[in-house]
């Protein structure tokens, strides 16, 4: 599915234009971020687990799977479904991995290793490749192997508390 809103020649013309993003994150920050950067000419392809991104769910908007929130965030972008349990899946991301310039996942640190999509394993693959992680609690602390997003930060904080 291509959700762009610039195509073909309008995309020459734009700052990131030849650049190739892998997306592996789901939800929000990550799936906005690089949003932005297919809006700016990257050529973003977002990697899916095989029953989609979890967001794709939120709402029916276009039809079972067809979220409007997901189509927000996910706009300027390719989709491919993968599962990367399979070494079929798993050997097409490393293919992936080879021709992009920036790769983006957004999972807890111990699920990004254990995968085998960790910045060390990858640079292997492809020693140009610029490495965003995206994690809740960063890469190391008490809580660094513990999901998390927004609403969560928000309220570990007291944000919500609402005397504030």
């Amino acid at each position: 599915m291509n959700t762009g809103a610039t195509t073909g020649a309008d995309r020459e013309i734009l700052p990131l234009s030849g650049v190739k993003v892998v997306d592996l994150s789901q939800i929000g920050a990550g799936p906005y971020g690089t949003s932005m950067l297919g809006d700016l000419g990257a050529d973003v392809i977002k990697v899916e687990p095989l029953k989609g991104d979890s967001f794709r769910f939120v709402d029916n908007a276009y039809g079972p799977g067809e979220s409007a929130y997901f189509f927000g965030v996910n706009r300027s972008k390719r989709s491919i479904a993968l599962d990367l349990k399979d070494p079929q899946g798993y050997e097409v991301l490393m293919r992936l991995v080879r021709e992009a310039d920036v790769f983006v996942v957004a999972f807890r640190p111990d699920a990004i290793v254990r995968m085998g999509i960790d910045y060390e394993t990858l640079k292997t693959v492809n020693p140009r490749l610029v490495y965003a992680a995206i994690t809740a609690f960063g890469e190391d602390g008490p809580r660094a192997h513990q999901p998390g997003m927004d609403i969560l930060a928000q309220a570990l904080s007291g944000m919500m508390g609402g005397d504030r």
